[in-house]
């Protein structure tokens, strides 16, 4: 699935400017799988708590406007 489908509901339907999604560093499937949905890297953060494991873990967030999903669609 590539940008064209992957934002409608968020960008058509909830009227959205733009769609934030992370992933942790190391994770490079989730990182592809973004950047194959049309996310561009935005930041990282580093020491974020992740209950879930007990630990500290650094984290990339990308970000999808809505300008970048529209071009995408043509």
């Amino acid at each position: 699935m590539g940008p064209s489908q992957d934002g409608r509901h968020g960008f058509e339907d909830l009227g959205l400017s733009a769609v934030w999604c992370g992933h942790y560093e190391g994770n490079d499937r989730s990182q592809h799988c973004m950047e194959k949905c049309g996310f561009v890297y935005h930041h990282t953060a580093r020491d974020v708590p992740c209950r879930l494991m007990g630990d500290v873990r650094t984290e990339r967030a990308s970000l999808l406007t809505r300008e970048r999903w529209l071009a995408g669609r043509r």
